[in-house]
C-alpha cells in the first residue's frame, strides 16, 4: 500500500513539473491571435455596451486570461474593443490558457496594453480601408451601401427591393433612377407589363449631401413571386446643380458584404 502512494506520488510531482516545464514565456511585445470555434455571444468589457455575438471562426486578439465570474475566460479584443470569451470557445495555436495566465502582473499589463492598442490599430487600419474604396466611387458619383430584393408579401404575389445609397462626391443628390432586372429560377429575365419589358425604372428623391446616406423601399417592382434572382442593371444621379452621372455597371460602386461588416461593427 505504501508502495502504491509513493508511486502516485511520483507520478503527480512528474505530471506538475512538466506542465511546469512546457509554460512557454510570453513578453509584454507578443501577440497572441485566437480563432472563435462556436457560435456564440462574448461578454462587453463595458457594461454600458451589449455583448456581441461572435461567429466561428471570427479572428480575435488575446489581451490576457483570467476568471471572470467564477469561469475561466480569455480577455480578449475585437474591431477595437474589448470583451471577454469562454476558455474554451477559443481556439489558441501556438499558446494556451496556462501560458498566458502565468505571465507575472507587470509583464501581462504590458501585454494587455499592447494587445490592446494593437486591436485600435487595426480597427482603424479597417475603417480606413473602408473609406478609401467609397472615395474610390467619387468618379462614378454615388456608392450603394447595400441593396436587397425580397417576397414583399406572404398574401399577395409581388417582389420588392430596398438599396440603400452613399453620396461619395461634393455635390448633393437630386435625384436617383434605378433600372432592374429580375430573373426566374431557370434563369430567363421575368416581364413586366407596366414597364413593357425587362427593365424597371424607379426614381428616387434626395436631397443626399456629401458624405451623406439615403435608403429607399421599392415595393411591389414585379406582381410575381417567380423572381429568383435580381440585379442594379443601371443607375442615374442627377445633382443640384442639375449635372448627371450614368453607371452602366453598378457592381463597381457596390460595397462588399467584407466593407459593409466592418461599418456596422
Amino acid at each position: 500500500m505504501k508502495k502504491l502512494l509513493l508511486i502516485l506520488v511520483l507520478i503527480s510531482i512528474s505530471i506538475y513539473g512538466k506542465s511546469q516545464t512546457d509554460i512557454k514565456n510570453i513578453t509584454d511585445s507578443t501577440i497572441v491571435v485566437g480563432l472563435v470555434i462556436e457560435d456564440c455571444y462574448a461578454d462587453s468589457y463595458n457594461v454600458n455596451e451589449d455583448n456581441k455575438m461572435l461567429i466561428k471562426g471570427t479572428t480575435v486578439i488575446v489581451n490576457g486570461a483570467e476568471t471572470y465570474r467564477g469561469e475561466k475566460v480569455f480577455d480578449i479584443s475585437y474591431k477595437g474593443k474589448r470583451y471577454y470569451i469562454a476558455k474554451y470557445k477559443l481556439f489558441i495555436k501556438d499558446y494556451t490558457f496556462e501560458d498566458i495566465s502565468a505571465m507575472d502582473s507587470i509583464t501581462a499589463e504590458k501585454f494587455r496594453d499592447h494587445s490592446i492598442y494593437l486591436g485600435i490599430i487595426l480597427r482603424k487600419s479597417e475603417i480606413e480601408k473602408v473609406f478609401r474604396v467609397l472615395n474610390g466611387c467619387k468618379p462614378y458619383g454615388l456608392a450603394i451601401y447595400d441593396w436587397s430584393y425580397y417576397d414583399e408579401s406572404e398574401y399577395t404575389e409581388g417582389t420588392s427591393a430596398k438599396v440603400t445609397v452613399y453620396n461619395p462626391t461634393g455635390k448633393t443628390i437630386k435625384y436617383i433612377w434605378f433600372s432592374f432586372i429580375g430573373y426566374n429560377p431557370v434563369g430567363d429575365r421575368v416581364i413586366e407589363n407596366r414597364a413593357k419589358g425587362a427593365v424597371i425604372t424607379r426614381k428616387a428623391v434626395g436631397p443626399i449631401a456629401k458624405g451623406d446616406t439615403g435608403t429607399y423601399q421599392f415595393e411591389y417592382l414585379w406582381f410575381t413571386d417567380m423572381v429568383e434572382t435580381a440585379k442594379i442593371s443601371s443607375i442615374k444621379v442627377m445633382y443640384m446643380d442639375g449635372t448627371q452621372k450614368v453607371i452602366t455597371n453598378p457592381k463597381l460602386v457596390t460595397l462588399s458584404n467584407e466593407y459593409r461588416s466592418i461599418i456596422e461593427d
